[in-house]
């Protein structure tokens, strides 16, 4: 269905241009250490990425120096925002949605990469003051008032993990014995348009010493933002657009199974 909604974008001459996505975007991410000296760099192969028709996911290369006797951590993320947590139940022989859960604060992607697991290099405090690991992840998590937190906030990160969105495992970065480091992230087929974040942090003793920070912008082109554009401003339309499509889908395949009936 998408495939053909993206072909009938490009047959038909639209009035409706694709909103411009900002270059800069409020981030409330949590900022790394406020430090007057920062003994470490970071630097990203791509500061845009651009989601097209047939998009597949994209492999993002990260390289730095830091200190030769520190750790490295590198945070991939969002600003948090708003998410909703459906809750299944059985309801006679079908699992249902039941309810609700609201977080007010949820990074949309969240990815760690580090020279060795977050919980051997960072203690539990820096963890959360950082929002590094699973725990300062976890901690971040404002759930409405109410609920289990705990449990809910995991639940999220698991759905969140499924989804190729969260990646809170770590490890992945090599040094070099210049000072160097390096490491891939990957970027899901289905990630969210928007304004992201690459945050690196050199660690030592226990706590972070020094941080730099790349920003990167995803955006859809072309006929997938159009289509974007016309299901958020002008939804009667994209509705109706799907119905023709899917009608004529239907008489297109009517058609040939007919075709291949007769000819049997």
């Amino acid at each position: 269905m998408r495939a053909l909604l993206l072909l009938a974008a490009v047959l038909c001459a639209s009035p409706f241009q694709a909103a411009a996505a900002p270059s800069h975007a409020a981030d409330s991410t949590p900022p790394a250490a406020n430090l007057s000296v920062s003994p470490i760099t970071v630097a990203v192969s791509k500061a845009e990425i651009r989601i097209t028709a047939g998009f597949h996911g994209d492999l993002l290369h990260v390289t730095g120096t830091a200190p030769r006797n520190s750790d490295v951590v590198l945070r991939l993320s969002s600003p948090p925002r708003e998410e909703t947590l459906d809750i299944k139940g059985k309801r006679g022989p079908l699992w249902l949605t039941v309810g609700r859960v609201q977080f007010e604060s949820a990074p949309r992607i969240y990815k760690l990469r580090s020279t060795r697991p977050v919980e051997e290099i960072l203690s539990p405090e820096e963890q959360v003051r950082e929002t590094l690991g699973a725990q300062g992840l976890k901690a971040s998590l404002r759930v409405q008032p109410g609920v289990d937190a705990g449990l809910f906030a995991s639940e999220l990160i698991r759905l969140k993990i499924d989804k190729g969105f969260y990646d809170t495992e770590g490890g992945g970065v090599t040094r070099g014995a210049d000072g160097t480091y390096q490491a891939e992230f990957r970027w899901p087929s289905r990630g969210p348009s928007g304004a992201y974040r690459m945050d690196a942090f050199a660690i030592s003793g226990g706590a972070v010493t020094g941080s730099a920070s790349r920003e990167i912008l995803v955006q859809k082109v072309g006929a997938e933002a159009w289509i974007s554009h016309l299901a958020a401003t002008h939804g009667p339309t994209y509705g109706l657009l799907a119905v023709l499509v899917a009608l004529l889908t239907g008489l297109a395949a009517g058609a040939l199974f007919g075709r291949l009936g007769r000819a049997k």
